[in-house]
């Protein structure tokens, strides 16, 4: 299934789910690969918030991954003001429509992206953020993909000499 897919299933899920909307002003989501508020499958998915009119909520959303890697999110949204993000409790920053945002884990484990939004509108809005991880290859696949080249350089430097041998 395609990001846009899932994020149009979560949103979907989302809106079902909460029906007109939730007025709560805090909230933590556990990202899985079940349609949600949030998704995620170790390498992409999203959330999709609804905030309800004239409120502001400050929620979190969890991210589980199994290696070290680099996060990418985007967010779009309609109506909704982003005052500010923060990754894992770092700086906090605010983010720009259409900007990605990247952010640099060291190893395996569960970090979250906690975002304040405000609906200073008379209906109730959304917001959508994709989540997409790379994993960064780790130093003995690096050797493997290194030693690879090698075997395959000196197999055509073998298979030359062979021709011109025989020429």
């Amino acid at each position: 299934m395609t990001r846009f897919k899932r994020i149009v299933l979560a949103a979907l899920a989302t809106t079902a789910t909460l029906g007109v909307s939730s007025t709560a002003s805090a909230a933590d989501f556990i990202c899985q690969p079940t349609p949600g508020a949030c998704t995620f499958d170790g390498t992409t998915g999203g959330i999709v918030q609804t905030i309800a009119k004239d409120t502001t909520s400050t929620d979190r959303f969890y991210f589980t991954v199994a290696t070290a890697g680099d996060f990418l999110f985007n967010w779009t949204t309609t109506s909704l003001s982003l005052f500010s993000a923060s990754f894992d409790g770092g700086s906090a920053f605010a983010p720009v429509f259409g900007q990605n945002y990247s952010f640099s884990v060291a190893s395996a484990g569960t970090y979250f992206l906690e975002v304040t939004s405000q609906n200073g509108t008379t209906h109730n809005a959304s917001f959508v953020t994709s989540a997409d991880f790379a994993a960064v290859p780790e130093p003995a696949v690096w050797g493997m993909m290194i030693g690879g080249f090698g075997l395959a350089g000196l197999t055509l430097r073998a298979s030359r000499r062979k021709a011109a041998a025989l020429a």
